[in-house]
């Protein structure tokens, strides 16, 4: 057999495990398990968290959120340290704009208590665009619910496209060569 030919096998199977690991990356991004939902005005709720781990605060209702900040402490009232995060992941969940907008981290296994300190100074607005949001009313209280689910990064969305497209991009290339390599694909 040819060395040419053995390379580009070898090259074919690579890249299919360049896009496998692309692909996983991006569906561990949306098969992110939701653990609870809540309304705005619940005050104090309780929640289970059954692994330890990174999980995400979102609101669903609006795109523009301004003085939101959740309390996150332990079954045994050690606070939970909650940040915002940076790229504020924007979805749709029943026809209805969310944003993820903190995470926190799960050290154990166990019930947590979620707590908003300032519910009445909650600003939402529905677009998404800071410029409209100022000349937007809020939206209704009635209208917006609060999601936590397990905290997965856009970064590992953005490196699972990345590697699903350069791999299938290179996949595309080695067989197109390994055609040219066989004369299906005669030069000119």
């Amino acid at each position: 057999m040819d060395n040419k030919l053995v390379l580009c096998c070898v090259c074919v199977v690579l890249c299919l495990g360049i896009i496998y690991f692309g692909v996983r990356k991006i569906m561990r991004y949306y098969n992110a398990k939701e653990i609870c939902t809540l309304k705005i005005s619940d005050t104090n709720v309780k929640f289970d968290i059954f692994n330890r781990g990174a999980y995400s605060i979102s609101i669903v209702g609006g795109g523009a959120i301004k003085y939101f900040s959740p309390i996150i402490s332990t079954d045994s009232n050690l606070a939970v340290e909650v940040n915002e995060i940076f790229f504020k992941h924007k979805f749709y969940k029943n026809g209805k704009l969310g944003v993820t907008q903190y995470y926190f981290m799960a050290e154990n296994s166990g019930s947590y208590n979620f707590k908003v300190n300032n519910i009445d100074n909650i600003a939402v607005k529905p677009s998404m665009l800071k410029s409209l949001s100022y000349f937007e009313k809020n939206v209704d209280s009635k209208n917006l619910y609060i999601v936590i689910r397990e905290y997965v990064s856009p970064v590992t969305y953005i490196v699972g496209l990345l590697f699903s497209f350069i791999g299938t991009f290179t996949f595309f290339l080695v067989i197109t060569y390994l055609l040219y390599l066989q004369g299906v694909i005669p030069s000119h």
